[in-house]
């Protein structure tokens, strides 16, 4: 193009230009010049020799037959390699057919039956009884409540023990903010139209302050209640 066109493109630029454009050059990985010519697994008679017997092979065939031809010692990884970069197919269906019976079939492998799977009854090591605890990484403390894997907050499992049930659109509240303080009168059943407003205003780490902010926070909810029943009627 260079001559044809009195340009001074280089090799990269038109590259670019291909590629920026999308531009298809219509020739196969295989016709191209010096196709595996540079690769470091076989030398060019072993490259010759290989494009004459791959097709219709598998890979472990095709690795055999170059091993025993040319005295080499090619692994099966090496040889799938060497087809994948460079694109070669073998052309042989391996995948398992409709009806095949695999080779292991009914076979028996004595010491590896069930090796690595859990057996009916068996317990894992890491396996946690009822009543155990953890930490998540908020801070907040779970307790394991029932088998297999039932776990619940703590905080919520000690209020539901003496008051019952959470009810639907309520949480429980620590109010001198620390969560492990699990003691009954640092628990505050609270909306959660309470919460928003409390949060609004910020907690804090005394408790009698959050709680004269829990009581702000109950007055502005029922304010609004009675604004939006008024604007109803």
């Amino acid at each position: 193009m260079n001559d044809k066109f009195g340009k001074s493109w280089d090799k990269l630029q038109l590259k670019h230009y291909i590629h920026n454009h999308k531009i298809k050059r219509g020739r196969a990985q295989k016709n191209k010049i010096g196709y595996v010519k540079h690769t470091r697994l076989l030398n060019r008679e072993e490259i010759d020799y290989f494009m004459g017997i791959y097709k219709g092979r598998n890979i472990k065939e095709t690795t055999d037959l170059v091993n025993k031809r040319f005295n080499r010692s090619i692994t099966y990884n090496q040889m799938r390699s060497f087809f994948k970069n460079n694109q070669f197919t073998c052309g042989v269906n391996t995948q398992f057919k409709k009806g095949q019976t695999s080779w292991n079939k009914g076979k028996r492998f004595p010491g590896q039956i069930n090796r690595g799977c859990f057996k009916k009854g068996n317990i894992p090591g890491n396996h946690r009884i009822v009543g155990s605890e953890r930490i998540d990484a908020d801070g907040y403390t779970y307790i394991k409540i029932a088998e297999p894997n039932k776990w619940k907050l703590k905080h919520i499992f000690i209020w539901e023990q003496e008051h019952g049930p959470v009810p639907k659109g309520c949480s429980v509240l620590f109010l001198d903010q620390n969560k492990q303080n699990f003691s009954l009168d640092n628990l505050r059943l609270v909306s959660k139209a309470e919460v928003l407003f409390f949060n609004r205003q910020g907690a804090s780490n005394i408790k009698e302050v959050n709680q004269s902010k829990l009581l702000i926070a109950k007055l502005k909810v029922k304010l609004g209640e009675v604004k939006k029943a008024g604007k109803q009627k």
